[in-house]
Order: structure tokens, then C-alpha cells, then sequence
């Protein structure tokens, strides 16, 4: 009965474990040139970005380079192309690419 309930137990905890990392999808996103995106600066080169809640982190492989607070905003259709809106070399916002899901506000 005891390993009854540690098997119970560990199948829980692989199953939270498995629910929570689906949650977190990565979006490639590329600049052209460096970028300031809230208080920090993104170099130029290709990255990751994962979004949740209102809070974007950038990686790059698997090395966490920072967190922006944004805003999300529901676009009217499904956004074919990740895009990047940079004014100057200050990045304004991203549209993630199979999403309908646009981020805003990276001061």
C-alpha cells in the first residue's frame, strides 16, 4: 500500500511537472540591431522570448539574458510572422507569430 501511494505521488508530480513546462512556449524573435527593451539592452542576434503573465524573458539557448515588463494586447486575426516594432533603437513591441497575441509597453 505504501508504494501504492509513492507511485500515486511521483505520477502527480511528473504530471504538474509536464502541465506547468507546456504552459511556457519559447517565440523566436531576431534584431537586426541592438535594441533597448525596458531597463536593458538586447544585442544584436536571435532569441527566445517566453511571456507570462506581464512579464516578457529573453534567452538565448538556454541562458536567461532578462525580464521586461509588457502588456499584452488580442490582435483581430492569427499573426503569420514574429515581428519586431523598434522606433530608433528602442523596441515598442513584438507580434508573435501564430498567435493573435501582440506585447506592448517595453519601457
Amino acid at each position: 500500500m505504501k508504494q501504492f501511494s509513492k507511485g500515486v505521488f511521483v505520477l502527480a508530480v511528473l504530471f504538474l511537472s509536464v502541465t506547468v513546462m507546456a504552459k511556457s512556449k519559447r517565440y523566436e524573435v531576431a534584431f537586426p540591431s541592438a535594441v533597448q527593451a525596458g531597463g536593458m539592452q538586447v544585442k544584436e542576434g536571435t532569441y527566445q522570448v517566453e511571456v507570462e503573465g506581464n512579464t516578457a524573458t529573453f534567452y538565448q539557448g538556454t541562458k536567461e539574458i532578462g525580464k521586461v515588463p509588457v502588456r499584452t494586447e488580442e490582435v483581430g486575426k492569427k499573426i503569420e510572422v514574429t515581428r519586431v516594432d523598434v522606433s530608433g533603437d528602442r523596441l515598442l513591441s513584438i507580434e508573435l507569430g501564430g498567435t493573435k497575441t501582440k506585447l506592448l509597453n517595453m519601457e
